[in-house]
């Protein structure tokens, strides 16, 4: 991430990370926050996008959704999130991104997978704008949902998405979560990180 042109807040723990490091933040900005206002933006602005993420079916459905939302939007495209990095499926999706020339490209392939295709892609895509979107996918379609409660409003996010499917997302919080904190409070000591 410290390699991204804009690495924008979208976790309480980066905000209170910072704020522990003397950087507060002032907002969070989740992609499903102002997701709708890009696209409504990129339809003002002409600007053509193009989605990479999730498995087939709920790519297609996020797709098919957005299109619903926004029938004006111009979308080049769509590939699901589930391919092999160097694999002859991504060089085929990089000459088709390279081809059709999107402005933006939202990845929602979860982290660091997007964030580490996104780094790996700077030099091979020849155009477009990659913006990281996590499970903004799952999200917009309602496969998932996301409701202002008071854990979500208070930083519990998280652990809503912990116990809806705990496998999935006990590396990332369970072990992730203090490793991050661990790792926070090591910078702040002055210690290599």
């Amino acid at each position: 991430m410290s390699e991204a042109d804009i690495v924008f807040c979208d976790g309480v723990g980066v905000k209170i990370g910072a704020r522990i490091l003397g950087t507060p933040l002032k907002d969070r900005m989740t992609p499903p926050d102002w997701i709708d206002r890009f696209f409504q933006q990129c339809v003002d602005d002409r600007a053509s996008v193009y989605f990479i993420g999730e498995r087939e079916e709920d790519c297609r459905r996020f797709y098919e959704t957005v299109l619903r939302n926004h029938p004006d939007l111009k979308v080049a495209g769509s590939h699901h999130g589930y391919f092999q990095f160097d694999s002859e499926e991504e060089v085929l999706l990089v000459s088709e991104l390279n081809r059709l020339r999107p402005h933006f490209i939202l990845t929602g392939m979860g982290m660091p997978k997007q964030e580490l295709w996104a780094q790996r892609m700077k030099n091979l895509v020849q155009s477009g704008v990659i913006l990281s979107t996590g499970a903004l996918f799952l999200w917009y379609a309602g496969k998932e949902t996301r409701r202002r409660n008071f854990l979500t409003d208070n930083g519990f996010e998280w652990l809503l998405r912990y116990l809806r499917h705990p496998v999935a997302h006990f590396r990332r919080y369970i072990l992730g979560n203090p490793l991050f904190i661990f790792r926070i409070l090591k910078q702040k000591a002055g210690l290599a990180v």
